[in-house]
């Protein structure tokens, strides 16, 4: 499902950018970076660029996981808080 996701996501931007579509396929595919960047040897993709593009996508993930997790816990530490109504 991800790689046929990724496959669109390559075809499109291939379109609208001109970017080669290999390299786009190998930057949005799911997998570890060392899979990926000898896969890109392999096609004599610069691997550099694959690898770059995935260390920001595990950033990416990483600072957004971090922003909601925290958002999340805050919602469930007021909602845990008691009310008190009417208490001097």
């Amino acid at each position: 499902m991800l790689a046929t996701v990724a496959t669109i996501f390559s075809i499109i931007i291939s379109y609208v950018s001109g970017l080669d579509f290999a390299t786009l396929l190998l930057v949005f595919l799911p997998g570890g970076a060392p899979e990926i960047g000898v896969m890109a040897m392999a096609l004599d993709i610069n691997p550099a660029i694959v690898t770059m593009h995935h260390m920001l996508r595990v950033l990416i993930i990483i600072v957004l996981v971090s922003i909601f997790s925290s958002n999340y816990l805050k919602m469930q530490d007021i909602e845990k808080t008691p009310k008190t109504i009417g208490v001097d």
